[in-house]
């Protein structure tokens, strides 16, 4: 457990006028975002995400944590799921009202490019994902989790990364930090699109389509109050253009 060094009386006076809750709700909050600061990674550690976090914790009778999986090929996504486990342990002794529901991303089956460049069909990378709903399912089960597809959670989710894809590529203020990432995650795209290598544009284009992704999900945490546990990631700081609360696990699973 690192220690971490804020002004609890600062964050707790904050928790304290925009909830509206006693000081001795407010005490019992702050014991467990110093917890969660400790434990997580630099997302979360900063004033503004804990006092997010606190808010959640205060306003939520039980409180949903997403958990985004995305496809790997040989293990679906339960491999993410297994090292996201004895971190949520962690967080759900200290927290016992969350309530995990890890998400698979099942529309990646509609991307018609990188279902080509991993030799499978759409169909086949859907049955990837369904078979991943069910493998997650078993692992979870002891813990009384939950796992939902990706598309049925969030409403017209392609649409709506689209249009924040469209919304990212038309943002003059993120055109360097998206070739950065872009060129932080060459060797990634090399090693999918093996058979025909990317252009450019494509790995530009698949760079904001990423960005997107992650902007989408955190406005969709946002509006429902829900949490978002994530593995350390290029792409974790794109949280950061909404208001959602991140709980950085500290993993790199891949």
């Amino acid at each position: 457990m690192k220690q971490v060094m804020f002004n609890w009386e600062r964050i707790g006076k904050s928790l304290l006028q925009e909830t509206k809750k006693s000081r001795e709700d407010i005490n019992g909050i702050l014991e467990k975002i110093e917890f969660l600061a400790s434990e997580c990674g630099e997302i979360t550690s900063n004033r503004r995400m804990l006092n997010r976090i606190g808010k959640i914790l205060i306003i939520q009778n039980s409180i949903t944590v997403l958990v985004p999986c995305c496809q790997t090929l040989k293990s679906g996504s339960k491999i993410l799921v297994e090292r996201h486990l004895t971190f949520l342990q962690k967080v759900s002794k200290i927290i016992p009202s969350i309530i995990p529901l890890f998400l698979v991303a099942d529309h990646e089956s509609e991307d018609a490019s990188l279902c080509s460049a991993i030799g499978k069909t759409q169909e086949e990378f859907r049955l990837m994902a369904l078979q991943s709903l069910r493998d997650i399912a078993l692992i979870i089960k002891p813990f009384n989790w939950k796992v939902a597809l990706m598309s049925e959670t969030i409403q017209n989710l392609i649409q709506c990364e689209n249009e924040t894809a469209q919304w990212i590529a038309g943002e003059k203020q993120f055109k360097a930090r998206l070739i950065t990432e872009m060129v932080a995650r060459e060797n990634l795209y090399n090693n999918i699109y093996q058979a025909k290598q990317m252009t450019i544009e494509g790995k530009m284009k698949r760079t904001i389509k990423t960005a997107a992704q992650y902007v989408v999900m955190g406005n969709f945490a946002d509006k429902n109050n829900f949490l978002i546990c994530n593995h350390t990631t290029s792409n974790l700081t794109w949280y950061l253009q909404t208001k959602a609360a991140i709980l950085h696990n500290q993993i790199i699973p891949y």
